[in-house]
């Protein structure tokens, strides 16, 4: 579900990551922070890298497509914490015309394939 879409306390935590993605250091051209959240608890966050990792190779959209996404890096930190999370909230920031703009954070399919795998059955992304 896209951030335009999204009200009160969902939409603070789309607007949180992305307040926290303007500061990344870029990955190619990309700032993408992802977050899983447990009865509104974050507890992962993640995001976009250069690590090629088991989960990212086994997820990955296309053959050079090794890094691993934020909602792969996200979920990790969440599984490590041993807690059962049911949502993810992944925000996009780009610098378009001297000013940081929500950009499109739709996951892919193979992290969508990842998500339904680890049962995450709320997805909130920006565009």
């Amino acid at each position: 579900m896209g951030v335009k879409d999204l009200d009160g306390w969902k939409k603070e935590v789309i607007v949180k990551l992305f307040n926290l993605a303007v500061d990344l250091q870029p990955v190619g051209k990309t700032r993408i922070i992802a977050a899983v959240l447990k009865n509104r608890k974050i507890i992962g966050i993640g995001q976009n890298s250069y690590n090629s990792t088991y989960l990212a190779r086994r997820f990955k959209k296309n053959e050079k497509a090794l890094y691993e996404h934020a909602e792969i890096a996200a979920m990790k930190i969440g599984i490590r914490s041993g807690s059962i999370f049911d949502k993810i909230f992944i925000s996009r920031a780009r610098f378009v015309n001297n000013v940081w703009v929500f950009g499109n954070a739709k996951p892919c399919n193979g992290c969508m394939e990842a998500l339904k795998l680890f049962n995450v059955k709320e997805v909130y992304y920006s565009e």
